[in-house]
C-alpha cells in the first residue's frame, strides 16, 4: 500500500504547499447529462437560462456527445490495440419550481460505439424519480425510485479490466427522514437495491453473483459548532443476499461506523476529516472480517479563479461482478483548476492508487498500483452550449505477469443542454 512508501511524503507535503479544493455537487438543475440522474435537492436557478419554464414545472432536455482515441482499448501489456469512440448521452430532466418540497423525474441514455471492435460497444440507459416533503424549516421526508441498465467491467472504479462488460438490471430505492434543531442535525434512511445479471453466463466465473439484493439503514448526527463546520457519526447497517453461478448462496451483514469533522473557514480553506470501521460477516465463513479506514480532504481557493483539491484516504468495495473477493483501496487524488478567462476554464488531474484484492477468507489475489495524469480545457460558447478538449494517462504496475499496461486517451466532448 503506498500510504507505507516514501512517495507518500511527496502527496503530503503537496497537501501542505497547496491544500485542496473538493468540487461541491450541484444543487440547481441538470447543467449536464451527468447531472441528471443524480439524487439530490434540485433548487432552481432563476439565473441560469438552462431549463424552460411550463407551469409550476421546469424541463431541461439535453445531449452529451463524446468522441475518444484510445490506444489500449483492452489495456493490455502487448499487441495494444487502438480505436475510435462515440458516446452519446441524451436525457431530459423534469422539476418543479415551487417554494417548498419537489417533484423530480429524469431519463438518461449513454449509446458507446467503437468504430472497429463492435463487442464493446453498450448501451446504459436509466430512470429516476425524486421527491421532497418539507414539513417545517429543514425538516424534511425525501426519497427516490431508480431503475437502470449497467454495463459493468470487472475491478475497481480505478482499476478495471479491459474485457467486455457485463449488462446488468438494477432497481433502487431510498426513503429519508431529516430534522434539524438549532444546532443538530439528525438524518435516518432506509434503501434497497436489487441488481440482476441480464448478459449470457458465458462469460461467468466462479463467484460471480447472478442476483444481488442489498437492504440497510443508516443514521447520521451532526453537531454545528460553527457555521459551515460541524462534528459527525454516522452508521449504517446492511443486509446483502447473493445468488450465485453454480447455484449457491449467500448472506452478508455489514455494520459501518464512520465519524469526523467537516471544516470551512474565510471562504478559502475547507474539507474534512473522517475515521471509520467497517465489520463484515459471512454466511459462509466463520471469522468476521473487521476493517478500520481514514480519510481527508483539505480544499483551498487561492484566488476567485483558482482551485486546488487534494484528497487522500483507505476505502473498501466489494467486487463489482464477483462476490469472491474484496478490493482494498489506498487512493490519493489532486486537481488544480483555474479559469482562465470568463469563458474558458483549464484543469489538471494527478492521481495514485493501490488497489489490494483480497479473497474473503483472508490472503491477497492480486494487486495492482494505477497511476493517471490528465488535463482539459472547457469552452463556454454560450448559457447552452460548451465543449471541452482533453487528454488522459493511465499506467497499471500489477504482480501478475502480463497485468501491467499503459493507455493514452484524446477526448472531445460537446455538451448542449436546453
Amino acid at each position: 500500500m503506498f500510504f507505507n512508501r516514501p512517495y507518500c511524503l511527496f502527496y503530503l507535503l503537496t497537501t501542505t504547499a497547496l491544500s485542496v479544493l473538493c468540487p461541491h455537487a450541484s444543487m440547481a438543475q441538470p447543467q449536464s447529462t451527468d447531472e441528471i440522474l443524480a439524487f439530490s435537492r434540485h433548487e432552481i436557478d432563476f439565473n441560469s437560462k438552462v431549463g424552460t419554464p411550463l407551469g409550476g414545472f421546469m424541463i431541461t432536455p439535453g445531449i452529451t456527445y463524446n468522441a475518444i482515441f484510445d490506444d489500449n482499448i483492452f489495456l493490455k501489456e502487448n499487441n495494444l490495440t487502438s480505436d475510435f469512440i462515440s458516446i452519446y448521452k441524451p436525457g431530459v430532466a423534469v422539476q418543479t419550481n415551487w417554494g417548498r418540497h419537489e417533484i423530480y423525474a429524469g431519463l438518461q441514455a449513454s449509446k458507446k460505439d467503437y468504430k472497429k471492435n463492435n463487442q464493446k460497444d453498450s448501451l446504459d440507459y436509466g430512470a429516476i424519480l425524486s421527491g421532497r416533503y418539507d414539513i417545517t424549516y429543514e425538516t424534511f421526508i425525501d426519497g427516490y425510485v431508480s431503475k437502470s441498465q449497467r454495463n459493468l467491467n470487472r475491478g475497481s472504479e480505478e482499476d478495471v479490466d479491459g474485457t467486455v462488460p457485463i449488462k446488468y438490471d438494477s432497481l433502487s430505492s431510498r426513503i429519508g427522514f431529516t430534522r434539524q434543531l438549532s444546532y443538530i442535525q439528525a438524518k435516518v434512511a432506509a434503501f434497497h437495491d436489487q441488481t440482476d445479471r441480464k448478459d449470457t453466463l458465458s462469460s461467468a466465473l466462479t463467484g460471480d453473483f447472478l442476483t444481488r439484493e442489498k437492504n440497510g439503514l443508516e443514521g447520521t448526527l451532526t453537531y454545528e459548532y460553527f457555521p459551515k463546520n460541524n462534528l459527525f457519526v454516522s452508521l449504517s447497517q446492511s443486509n446483502i443476499d447473493y445468488n450465485l453461478f453454480g447455484g449457491s448462496s449467500r448472506n452478508v451483514n455489514k455494520s459501518d461506523l464512520k465519524y469526523g469533522l467537516n471544516f470551512s473557514y474565510w471562504e478559502m480553506y475547507s474539507g474534512s476529516v473522517y475515521f471509520g470501521h467497517l465489520r463484515t460477516d459471512y454466511s459462509h465463513i466463520e471469522q468476521a472480517s473487521n476493517d478500520p479506514y481514514t480519510g481527508f480532504t483539505v480544499n483551498w481557493n487561492p484566488t476567485r479563479l483558482t482551485s486546488v483539491a487534494f484528497s487522500m484516504g483507505r476505502s473498501y468495495a466489494d467486487g463489482s461482478i464477483s462476490a469472491d473477493e474484496k478490493v482494498v483501496i489506498d487512493n490519493a487524488k489532486l486537481v488544480l483548476t483555474h479559469q482562465i478567462t470568463d469563458f474558458v476554464t483549464g484543469s489538471v488531474t494527478m492521481g495514485a492508487a493501490d488497489n489490494s484484492y483480497q479473497a474473503l477468507s483472508g490472503g491477497t489475489l492480486r494487486e495492482n498500483r494505477v497511476y493517471s495524469l490528465g488535463t482539459d480545457a472547457q469552452y463556454k460558447m454560450s448559457d447552452n452550449l460548451g465543449f471541452k478538449v482533453g487528454y488522459d494517462y493511465r499506467k497499471r504496475v500489477s504482480d501478475i505477469v502480463n497485468e501491467d499496461y499503459q493507455s493514452n486517451r484524446i477526448l472531445f466532448t460537446l455538451t448542449y443542454m436546453n
